[in-house]
């Protein structure tokens, strides 16, 4: 497969998909070199302080983006016979907090503290040692600062994250014994940790002067997170649990404090909940858990450190002109990859059957609508006929709003690689392989959508009257989410004083019954506009008024519950009943074993809209 990537692409995936951050970056990088002025004079522990910043970076990108105005460096050295050092570090979130500067008229952090540890060999000098020791620092301090630029940037008033369970993760040992490795493996697979450890990779990659795919791929495998992402992928829960056993009772007691804090639930106010249930899981149902999360988990993460290529592979300042020709996402696992090799798949054109096929179903499963040809009936019959090209347009459209050039309903590189990301994306969050999504159920799956167990989640069989439900919508199959009904009441606030009306039509419904659906597990919610509306007239009388009260839904419950949405009005998935807003939460609330964010659409409001 060849694959493009332009200027404007590559910074969108280096912003939104990798975690980079260029103001932690910059942060790191002021941080380092205060400490490397007196590191190699410190005997023992020493602490650094760094205060009014603004003074000195008040006017610098990476202070608007991330304001920090005070920071405390603890630092142990130790002297160490021999020539192997080491370092590691930890943000100490304990006393980190928001302060309001009233003259800037915006939110500043103080008092971000780190604490390092270092190991140096006692013939380690500032002059033969000081470009090494300063490289280690920096990652260090780029990783941690991740951390304080995520809770200063969702609006948090301390870095809560970093609290609860994190503590039982992060003192595992990725060489350690099983229950050490299996405490530091959740940690590495945690959303943010991920985006931190690439970033993290990311920095050492790009430090050093790699030219060639093959470079890169030797690099890569000498970092530590190359360990993480293989332990995740090899993961054997038979053979942890035999070593398990030989372990001792301070071992097991910690397992399984582990396992009761894996399956608990956080509350509004951040205090962890307990399920009883998990108490009586077993060893092997939670080491089974576990094996299927490590799979989907590294093999995310390590799509996104083989994506990182078209970054670290220099050729002066550009990107390196032989990564056109190479697979970037790493190696062909299944019938999933294809090689379009240069060539470009369109409509009146001689294209290889199973090729489009494999393209057909890839749309369909990220709920585009490309007619009922074929032998099911769902469009994929092999040729790219006016239904398909439509599907690609739409598709591209939604995928490069910013670029109409691209709309052209041609399956070219580009837009192969955004219509595979986006099918990668969605078996990450769903829990599934790739080739499970576009339609081959065999022995590859790794773990079913609707795959429900006891653990997190209260679910609920009625509701407030005051809610407009289509009769027996809500629970005509089964329960729904507590969450709903914090939910549901602030739309139904929000919707009357904005005047329009509206119905509830689905949730856990008999329409969805049995399909690939969070419907059916009581973690989505349909409503529409009423009277029913047209597209037409849903965007030029509704349409601004309904976005903006779904982006205040979003920003209220993005974070504890995943909440997401999607306007089936302009973008209807395949199967849909009628127009309509469409919303889920994550599948953790709902009972479920893995939550994952849903795949969502664009929300740009429609160009026909009316302001």
């Amino acid at each position: 497969m060849k694959i493009i990537v332009n200027e404007t692409q590559y910074n969108k995936l280096l912003k939104e998909e990798r975690g980079f951050s260029k103001s932690s970056e910059d942060w790191a990088r002021v941080i380092t070199d205060e400490v490397m002025k007196t590191l190699f004079d410190i005997d023992g522990e020493d602490v650094i302080t760094m205060g009014r910043l603004h003074q000195k970076y008040g006017n610098e990108d990476f202070y608007q983006t991330l304001p920090i105005e005070s920071i405390l460096v603890t630092i142990n050295i130790n002297r160490v016979e021999g020539e192997d050092g080491g370092a590691d570090g930890a943000y100490v979130p304990k006393w980190s907090h928001l302060e309001d500067d009233v003259v800037k008229n915006k939110n500043v952090v103080e008092d971000v503290e780190f604490d390092i540890v270092m190991n140096l060999p006692k013939s380690a000098d500032k002059e033969n040692s000081g470009e090494v020791v300063s490289d280690h620092l920096f990652q260090i301090f780029s990783h941690e600062l991740l951390h304080v630029n995520e809770w200063y940037n969702r609006d948090l008033e301390n870095p809560a994250e970093m609290t609860d369970c994190m503590g039982l993760y992060i003192d595992g040992d990725i060489h350690g014994n099983a229950v050490e490795k299996l405490a530091y493996m959740i940690y590495t697979q945690l959303s943010f940790e991920m985006n931190a450890f690439i970033h993290q990779a990311g920095t050492m990659l790009r430090m050093r002067d790699i030219r060639s795919y093959d470079e890169f791929i030797k690099e890569l495998h000498s970092l530590v997170i190359w360990d993480f992402v293989e332990a995740m992928l090899e993961f054997n829960s038979e053979e942890v649990l035999k070593e398990i056993g030989g372990l001792g009772d301070k071992d097991k007691e910690l397992l399984n404090n582990i396992k009761i804090c894996y399956y608990s639930t956080k509350n509004e106010d951040g205090e962890i909940t307990i399920n009883p249930k998990s108490v009586g899981y077993s060893t092997e149902r939670f080491l089974d858990d576990m094996s299927k999360r490590f799979k989907v988990r590294g093999t995310a993460m390590k799509r996104k450190l083989h994506k990182m290529a078209t970054d670290v592979i220099k050729e002066g300042d550009r990107i390196n002109e032989q990564l056109e020709n190479i697979t970037i996402t790493g190696e062909k696992v299944s019938d999933f990859d294809i090689e379009l090799d240069g060539q470009l798949i369109r409509r009146w054109s001689k294209n290889n059957k199973e090729h489009v096929e494999r393209v057909q179903k890839m749309l369909i499963s990220l709920g585009y609508d490309i007619g009922s040809y074929g032998s099911n009936g769902d469009g994929v019959d092999g040729k790219y006929g006016k239904y398909t090209e439509k599907g690609v347009k739409e598709f591209q459209e939604d995928m490069m709003p910013e670029d109409p050039n691209q709309w052209d309903g041609v399956m070219g590189p580009i837009t192969y690689n955004h219509l595979k990301d986006g099918v990668e994306e969605k078996a990450e969050d769903e829990g599934v392989t790739t080739d499970y999504l576009v339609g081959n159920t065999g022995d590859d799956v790794i773990d079913t959508p609707n795959d429900v167990i006891d653990i997190d989640g209260e679910m609920i069989t009625s509701i407030s009257d005051d809610i407009n439900v289509k009769k027996g919508q809500l629970f005509q199959a089964g329960s729904i989410s507590l969450v709903w009904e914090k939910i549901l009441n602030d739309l139904d606030d929000k919707l009357d004083s904005a005047g329009i009306k509206y119905k509830v039509t689905a949730g856990n419904d008999n329409f969805h019954k049995g399909k690939n659906s969070r419907h059916n597990i009581g973690c989505a919610v349909d409503w529409a506009v009423r009277p029913t509306s047209s597209v037409n007239r849903f965007n030029k009388k509704y349409a601004v008024r309904v976005y903006d009260i779904m982006d205040k839904l979003t920003t209220t419950y993005r974070d504890e519950y995943d909440f997401s949405w999607i306007d089936e009005y302009n973008h209807m998935t395949k199967g849909a009943s009628g127009a309509h807003i469409h919303m889920s939460i994550s599948r953790e609330f709902c009972g479920v074993s893995n939550s994952g964010k849903e795949n969502t659409r664009s929300h740009t409001l429609p160009k026909d809209a009316i302001v």
